[in-house]
Protein backbone atom coordinates (compact mmCIF):
# COMPACT_ATOMS: atom_id res chain seq x y z
CA UNK A 1 0.00 0.00 0.00
CA UNK A 2 1.31 3.53 -0.72
CA UNK A 3 1.14 6.56 1.20
CA UNK A 4 -1.15 8.18 -1.01
CA UNK A 5 -3.56 4.93 -0.47
CA UNK A 6 -3.27 5.05 3.28
CA UNK A 7 -3.79 8.40 3.34
CA UNK A 8 -6.55 8.81 1.27
CA UNK A 9 -7.52 6.02 3.56
CA UNK A 10 -7.35 7.95 6.40
CA UNK A 11 -8.56 10.84 5.37
CA UNK A 12 -12.28 8.84 4.30
CA UNK A 13 -11.82 7.29 7.74
CA UNK A 14 -11.78 10.65 9.21
CA UNK A 15 -14.98 11.87 6.93
CA UNK A 16 -16.80 9.36 8.29
CA UNK A 17 -16.60 9.77 12.19
CA UNK A 18 -19.28 12.30 12.47
CA UNK A 19 -22.56 9.52 12.21
CA UNK A 20 -20.48 7.54 14.69
CA UNK A 21 -19.44 10.38 17.13
CA UNK A 22 -23.24 11.58 17.31
CA UNK A 23 -24.56 8.49 18.66
CA UNK A 24 -21.43 8.34 21.20
CA UNK A 25 -21.49 12.04 22.43
CA UNK A 26 -22.56 14.38 23.96
CA UNK A 27 -23.13 18.62 22.50
CA UNK A 28 -21.90 19.44 19.33
CA UNK A 29 -21.05 16.60 16.33
CA UNK A 30 -18.41 19.18 15.14
CA UNK A 31 -15.95 21.98 16.04
CA UNK A 32 -14.66 24.54 13.46
CA UNK A 33 -12.14 27.22 14.35
CA UNK A 34 -9.59 29.42 13.38
CA UNK A 35 -6.15 30.77 14.77
CA UNK A 36 -3.30 33.10 14.39
CA UNK A 37 -0.08 32.71 16.08
CA UNK A 38 4.14 32.31 16.16
CA UNK A 39 6.20 29.35 14.66
CA UNK A 40 9.86 29.39 15.69
CA UNK A 41 12.89 26.55 15.72
CA UNK A 42 16.44 26.08 14.34
CA UNK A 43 17.07 29.48 12.56
CA UNK A 44 13.23 30.28 11.07
CA UNK A 45 10.37 31.91 12.69
CA UNK A 46 7.26 33.83 11.52
CA UNK A 47 3.68 34.04 11.64
CA UNK A 48 1.44 30.84 11.35
CA UNK A 49 -2.60 30.50 10.27
CA UNK A 50 -4.82 27.25 11.33
CA UNK A 51 -7.70 26.29 10.30
CA UNK A 52 -8.70 23.19 12.60
CA UNK A 53 -11.98 21.12 12.60
CA UNK A 54 -12.73 18.68 15.41
CA UNK A 55 -15.16 15.47 15.27
CA UNK A 56 -15.84 13.96 18.61
CA UNK A 57 -15.66 10.47 18.26
CA UNK A 58 -15.91 8.83 22.07
CA UNK A 59 -16.10 9.59 25.68
CA UNK A 60 -14.06 7.48 27.56
CA UNK A 61 -15.49 8.76 31.26
CA UNK A 62 -17.86 11.92 31.43
CA UNK A 63 -15.04 13.94 31.60
CA UNK A 64 -12.24 12.59 29.00
CA UNK A 65 -13.32 13.01 25.45
CA UNK A 66 -11.57 11.28 22.58
CA UNK A 67 -11.33 14.00 19.14
CA UNK A 68 -10.67 12.91 15.51
CA UNK A 69 -9.08 16.68 14.44
CA UNK A 70 -7.71 17.76 11.14
CA UNK A 71 -5.19 20.77 10.73
CA UNK A 72 -4.60 22.77 7.87
CA UNK A 73 -1.75 25.24 8.15
CA UNK A 74 0.08 27.97 6.39
CA UNK A 75 3.19 29.87 7.83
CA UNK A 76 5.65 32.57 6.54
CA UNK A 77 8.82 32.13 7.94
CA UNK A 78 12.38 34.02 7.84
CA UNK A 79 14.68 33.44 4.94
CA UNK A 80 11.34 33.88 2.91
CA UNK A 81 10.45 30.37 3.81
CA UNK A 82 6.64 29.51 3.42
CA UNK A 83 5.06 26.62 4.37
CA UNK A 84 1.61 24.71 4.61
CA UNK A 85 0.75 21.55 6.28
CA UNK A 86 -2.15 19.33 6.76
CA UNK A 87 -2.13 17.25 9.89
CA UNK A 88 -4.43 15.23 10.76
CA UNK A 89 -4.56 14.06 15.27
CA UNK A 90 -5.94 12.67 18.14
CA UNK A 91 -7.27 14.71 20.77
CA UNK A 92 -8.11 13.66 24.45
CA UNK A 93 -9.58 16.79 26.04
CA UNK A 94 -10.41 16.48 29.85
CA UNK A 95 -13.31 19.08 31.27
CA UNK A 96 -11.19 20.78 34.15
CA UNK A 97 -14.28 23.01 34.69
CA UNK A 98 -17.41 23.69 33.16
CA UNK A 99 -15.76 25.62 31.32
CA UNK A 100 -12.18 24.82 30.60
CA UNK A 101 -11.44 21.99 28.75
CA UNK A 102 -7.63 21.28 28.53
CA UNK A 103 -6.34 18.73 26.03
CA UNK A 104 -3.37 16.75 24.38
CA UNK A 105 -3.03 15.56 20.78
CA UNK A 106 -0.33 13.75 17.95
CA UNK A 107 -0.55 13.62 14.63
CA UNK A 108 1.25 12.87 11.94
CA UNK A 109 0.83 14.26 8.01
CA UNK A 110 2.49 16.30 5.28
CA UNK A 111 4.19 19.45 5.07
CA UNK A 112 5.08 21.10 2.12
CA UNK A 113 7.91 24.04 2.12
CA UNK A 114 9.51 26.46 -0.29
CA UNK A 115 11.72 29.46 -0.81
CA UNK A 116 12.64 31.01 -4.10
CA UNK A 117 13.05 28.21 -6.68
CA UNK A 118 13.80 25.38 -4.46
CA UNK A 119 10.81 23.37 -2.57
CA UNK A 120 10.53 19.90 -0.82
CA UNK A 121 7.29 18.10 0.58
CA UNK A 122 7.60 15.64 3.16
CA UNK A 123 6.16 14.16 6.75
CA UNK A 124 5.26 16.40 10.05
CA UNK A 125 4.35 15.62 13.32
CA UNK A 126 2.73 17.33 16.05
CA UNK A 127 2.91 16.96 19.35
CA UNK A 128 0.84 19.84 21.44
CA UNK A 129 -1.13 20.89 24.10
CA UNK A 130 -3.89 23.19 24.70
CA UNK A 131 -7.25 24.43 26.12
CA UNK A 132 -10.62 25.52 25.56
CA UNK A 133 -12.37 28.60 27.25
CA UNK A 134 -16.41 28.67 26.80
CA UNK A 135 -18.00 32.00 25.67
CA UNK A 136 -21.22 30.24 24.71
CA UNK A 137 -22.22 26.51 24.39
CA UNK A 138 -21.30 27.48 20.88
CA UNK A 139 -18.06 29.15 20.65
CA UNK A 140 -15.35 28.63 22.59
CA UNK A 141 -11.55 30.62 22.80
CA UNK A 142 -8.69 28.05 22.58
CA UNK A 143 -5.13 28.60 23.07
CA UNK A 144 -2.46 25.67 21.44
CA UNK A 145 0.77 25.26 21.82
CA UNK A 146 3.05 21.98 20.00
CA UNK A 147 6.15 20.93 18.63
CA UNK A 148 6.77 20.08 15.25
CA UNK A 149 9.45 17.89 13.67
CA UNK A 150 9.64 18.31 10.08
CA UNK A 151 11.38 15.05 8.02
CA UNK A 152 13.26 15.41 4.67
CA UNK A 153 14.49 19.18 3.50
CA UNK A 154 13.07 21.97 4.68
CA UNK A 155 12.81 24.32 1.38
CA UNK A 156 16.47 25.82 2.47
CA UNK A 157 17.99 23.62 5.24
CA UNK A 158 17.66 19.64 6.31
CA UNK A 159 15.27 18.27 8.86
CA UNK A 160 13.99 20.75 11.16
CA UNK A 161 12.37 21.22 14.57
CA UNK A 162 9.63 23.61 14.94
CA UNK A 163 7.17 24.91 18.15
CA UNK A 164 3.82 27.01 17.42
CA UNK A 165 2.20 29.02 19.66
CA UNK A 166 -1.65 29.91 18.13
CA UNK A 167 -4.70 31.63 19.82
CA UNK A 168 -8.07 31.16 18.00
CA UNK A 169 -11.70 31.21 17.92
CA UNK A 170 -13.70 27.57 17.23
CA UNK A 171 -17.47 27.47 16.80
CA UNK A 172 -19.64 24.07 17.31
CA UNK A 173 -22.32 22.69 14.65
Amino acid sequence: MTSRTTFALFVAALLALPAAASAQTRGHNFWVGGAFGLEAGDGFSGFQLRADAEVPITRLTPKVLVSGVGTFAYSRLSHSVNVWKLLPAARFSVSATPVIDVYGDVGLGIFHAWAGNASSTGAVMRVGVGGDYSLSPDLKLWADAALNPHFGDFATSSSTTTFTLVFGVKGGF
